[in-house]
């Protein structure tokens, strides 16, 4: 038998909370919002494919936030499965600024998450911003699912 290091096992359990909540919306209001930080959109796509198939009725929203134009990898996926029940916007910026414009979105319209299921990817210090800020906004600390995650080799790849 395997072993999983603690950072892919809280990675999965995140990933199966979410799509417990998207395959079973009675619990609560069900999935609303999942925003994205770089490849933290890789998680969203597959939970927003699991809450489609397992025909999650109610509104959808996907935030993804990138530095670049070419790091929007599932652009195309991701408006192929835009329709009136899920709305995909991204964000892109050079350095933080991709992130600081989520933020900016995020804090015009966090009052509507109140009572709805988040889920955060990305920087750990990005999803813990997001996450104070949907919580101040109205949203319930027990809806917010945040899977925050680092790649240990990328502190030594210059940015750019």
């Amino acid at each position: 038998m395997g072993m999983l290091d603690m950072a892919t096992y809280t990675q999965l359990q995140a990933a199966d909370a979410l799509r417990d909540a998207a395959q079973n919306p009675s619990g609560g209001a069900g999935l609303t919002a999942g925003i994205g930080a770089g490849v933290g959109i890789g998680t969203m796509y597959g939970v927003l494919r699991d809450a489609l198939a397992a025909r999650h009725a109610l509104p959808i929203t996907i935030f993804h936030s990138v530095r670049r134009r070419e790091d929007l990898y599932l652009e195309k996926p991701l408006l192929q499965l835009a329709n009136a029940q899920v709305a995909y916007r991204h964000f892109i910026g050079t350095g933080l600024s991709a992130p600081t414009a989520l933020e900016d979105e995020l804090a015009q319209t966090a009052s509507r998450f109140a009572g709805c299921h988040i889920q955060l990817c990305g920087s750990p210090q990005l999803v813990l911003r997001l996450r104070r800020q949907l919580y101040l906004a109205g949203a319930s600390a027990n809806e917010i699912l945040a899977d925050p995650f680092e790649f240990p080799m990328a502190a030594s790849i210059p940015p750019g």
